[in-house]
């Protein structure tokens, strides 16, 4: 169904990326989960191609791995340091027939039990399509922001659970919506009604594709905001620690943030977006910081820029401590990897070597992992 960022996005970007964004990735994985074959040009001016088509004699693409190492693998994820793609070739799958969509109200304490949820459905190998966790705080603001009328009316603002499934008969997909609503109301969550009005976010995700429209709203709730953030992959049990931690972190950097709030008269919000269940026992984080760029109402505030920098590296080193997996890294969080010394010496030096090989004059997304050349 495509990435969350929807028409912003490009079909090179998801293989650079490793791209999740909610719309299938519980049931497919990342974007790169699918991919047979990539066509791609490098800085040098050759072009290669991958996979069966590294058989010159190979007249459509049908599979990845052989033909030697899996050369793919090597652009998948990298940012766009190694080269450009010209052609991706994915698998597609046709839509079942049947589909399920559900959203439940989260009972207290929603942040440990949606990982044990989570936990519960990998476990029994409930096969869905996406199911996904919006926290607390997200729900309180969004409905108070106006970001989420269709929570308006809920009495409890809490946090939100949902999930889709999809099913090649009615008898699957009963099946598989006893055993998630089991899940759901063993654990106390409250099932909301069906329609989009009643607050199923679920079947707007899925029917109406609002995977495409819920991010972009999310980090735009006000025109003069700056979302400062960056995508990781985590275990499911490790995520609700993670959370918390970037709440302490909150807490410790008031004092900076309280310097932009006497310009902006809003509070910098530290956070994640909704987690988001990826394939495995792995879910998507989007974390960081809401703040505001450096003109502001109608004067250029340096200071701000100054501490968003600040704080940004802060926030993106403590959540790297946690062993995450980054998987969106542009100029600033490739850089941050490096520069706080995150990867081991042999894994960057082998990341280099490949990229003078097939960049000798360091000339594609220059200064990415710190991959300058010469000045």
């Amino acid at each position: 169904m495509g990435p969350g960022s929807g028409l912003t996005s490009s079909i090179g970007g998801g293989p650079s990326h490793h791209s999740v964004g909610g719309g299938g990735c519980a049931k497919y994985g990342a974007c790169t989960n699918q991919l047979v074959s990539l066509e791609v040009v490098l800085p040098t001016g050759e072009i290669i191609e991958t996979g069966s088509q590294a058989n010159i004699h190979s007249k459509f693409p049908f599979n990845r791995f052989g033909n030697g190492p899996d050369l793919a693998a090597l652009f998948c994820g990298d940012n766009g340091i190694f080269g450009v793609k010209t052609k991706v070739s994915l698998q597609v799958f046709p839509k079942p027939e049947y589909a399920g969509y559900k959203t439940f109200l989260m009972p207290r304490n929603s942040l440990e039990i949606s990982a044990q949820m989570m936990s519960e459905i990998r476990q029994k190998g409930i096969d869905v399509y996406d199911l996904m966790y919006i926290m607390d705080l997200l729900v309180r603001f969004g409905t108070q922001e106006k970001f989420l009328p269709l929570w308006d009316d809920l009495k409890k603002k809490r946090g939100m659970i949902f999930y889709t499934i999809e099913a090649n008969s009615e008898k699957e997909l009963d099946e598989k919506i006893r055993q998630l609503d089991k899940i759901m109301v063993e654990n106390k969550s409250e099932e909301l009604g069906p329609e989009i009005s009643d607050g199923n976010i679920a079947k707007w995700h899925y029917t109406e594709q609002g995977h495409w429209q819920f991010y972009h709203n999310l980090w735009g709730i006000f025109p003069t905001i700056q979302p400062l953030t960056a995508e990781c992959f985590s275990p499911i049990i490790q995520y609700p620690s993670i959370l918390d931690d970037i709440d302490q972190w909150d807490f410790e950097h008031q004092e900076d943030m309280q310097k932009i709030f006497e310009i902006t008269k809003i509070r910098c919000i530290a956070g994640s977006g909704p987690i988001l269940l990826i394939d495995g026992t792995n879910v998507e984080i989007t974390c960081g910081f809401t703040s505001f760029w450096s003109f502001y109402n109608g004067e250029a505030h340096k200071i701000i820029d100054e501490i968003n920098i600040k704080l940004w590296k802060s926030l993106l080193k403590r959540v790297t401590e946690h062993g995450v997996q980054w998987y969106m890294m542009g100029d600033y969080m490739s850089r941050v990897m490096v520069d706080i010394g995150a990867y081991s010496e042999e894994y960057y030096n082998v990341m280099k070597s490949n990229k003078k090989t097939l960049d000798p004059k360091m000339i594609l997304s220059r200064g990415k992992f710190n991959f300058w050349g010469e000045k």
